[in-house]
């Protein structure tokens, strides 16, 4: 059986949709039909006729769940250790209000961002990593034998120049083994007078005691590794060390 249009008015013959279905078979045009009832929904959602329908975005909105107000979306889940910046929160559900977002798409997006921000910088540490590793293998190899001797007179040097405050923040940063910090603190010991970086005055801290210990951690295989809780424990002493050095001349 086959649709006929004959028999209906000029209206409904000059549809576009319904002249579409002249000749065509009814299964056709009952499959349309049930096709429509669906995109309706079970709440009888009407959609919107177009971006100028505010009514009916409006509607549609509401009965697909979209809040009524910004604060009303649920927290995201973010990743342990992440701290939720509040203006960015809120900048965000604004946004997601105006976009006329569902709470799903809402936090699905927050989640993704949220998990984006923390592979990068995950990334970028790795990558910051790797190249001081390749900085500090490419010293080794340009110094040579000289490589300890230069570590010491680089640290020895800042120990001498810094105080305890400044050292602590440098050894934090990591940049008592960086080596262009070597490199210029090296130059620095090279350029002052010797007995500016070894000067011992009556009634001071033995500092050729202090130069020995030095010397005996910056050999030893915890220091030599480069990494783990015993190397740093070694980084802890050396800091010590000079600082008393550090103080003990400045007196």
């Amino acid at each position: 059986m086959t649709i006929s249009i004959d028999g209906l008015d000029a209206e409904l013959r000059n549809n576009k949709t319904i002249a579409g279905l002249a000749g065509q078979p009814v299964q056709k045009a009952l499959k349309m039909l049930a096709d429509a009832e669906a995109m309706i929904g079970r709440k009888g959602v009407i959609l919107p006729k177009g971006p100028d329908d505010k009514e009916g975005l409006a509607a549609f909105r509401k009965a697909i769940g979209v809040p009524d107000s910004p604060d009303k979306y649920p927290a995201p889940k973010i990743p342990e250790g992440l701290t939720v910046d509040e203006a960015t929160d809120k900048q965000l559900r604004a946004w997601a209000a105006e976009l006329g977002w569902t709470p799903d798409q809402f936090t699905g997006f927050a989640e993704r961002v949220a998990a984006w921000n923390v592979a990068t910088q995950r990334q970028q540490q790795q990558e910051q990593q790797a190249a001081l590793d390749a900085a500090k293998a490419a010293l080794k190899t340009e110094l040579g034998p000289a490589y300890e001797a230069q570590v010491q007179l680089a640290n020895t040097a800042a120990a001498a120049f810094a105080d305890e405050k400044d050292l602590a923040a440098l050894a934090d940063a990591g940049m008592l083994e960086h080596p262009a910090f070597l490199k210029l603190m090296a130059k620095v010991g090279q350029a002052v007078a010797p007995d500016r970086l070894s000067q011992q005055k009556t009634g001071q801290v033995d500092s050729g005691g202090l130069q020995s210990k030095i010397d005996e951690l910056m050999r030893s295989p915890a220091y030599l590794t480069e990494r783990g809780p015993a190397h740093d424990r070694v980084l802890d002493e050396l800091l010590r060390l000079r600082n008393q050095m550090a103080a003990a001349r400045k007196k």
